[in-house]
C-alpha cells in the first residue's frame, strides 16, 4: 500500500514536471485541404492552470482560455471569430517529450490533428 501510495506521488511530480517544461514558444504546422498552415502557440504554466496565446489567421494574438494541465494533457479554448460569427475552438494536447501531439474541435464533429515542436 505504501509503496502504491509513493508510485503515485511520484507520478504526479512527473506529470507537474511535464507542466513546467511546456512554459514559452511552440510552432508546427496543421494540414487543412492539402495546404500547410503554420501554427504558433506561447504557452504559461502556473500549476495546473494555462494561459498564454496563440496567432489568429489574420496574425493578431488569441487569449488561450480554461487552459488546464492534468499530468502529460493539456486543454484549453480560444475564441475566434469566422466570417462574422462568434466561435469557441477546443484543444487538447498530449505532451510527448519535445513535442505536444495536438487536436482541435471547431465543432465539426471532426477535430484535426497535428503537432508542435517547442522552439529553442
Amino acid at each position: 500500500m505504501r509503496l502504491c501510495a509513493l508510485t503515485l506521488g511520484f507520478m504526479l511530480m512527473i506529470g507537474f514536471a511535464f507542466g513546467a517544461d511546456i512554459d514559452g514558444n511552440w510552432t508546427g504546422t496543421m494540414d487543412i485541404m492539402g495546404q500547410q498552415i503554420k501554427v504558433s502557440y506561447t504557452f504559461k504554466v502556473d500549476g495546473d492552470i494555462l494561459t498564454g496565446t496563440t496567432a489568429g489567421q489574420d496574425g493578431r494574438e488569441l487569449e488561450i482560455k480554461n487552459g488546464k494541465i492534468e499530468g502529460s494533457r493539456i486543454s484549453f479554448t480560444v475564441d475566434v471569430e469566422l466570417s462574422g460569427q462568434a466561435m469557441t475552438i477546443s484543444y487538447t494536447g498530449i505532451i510527448d517529450g519535445d513535442q505536444i501531439k495536438m487536436s482541435l474541435d471547431a465543432g465539426t464533429g471532426q477535430p484535426m490533428e497535428y503537432v508542435i515542436k517547442k522552439v529553442e
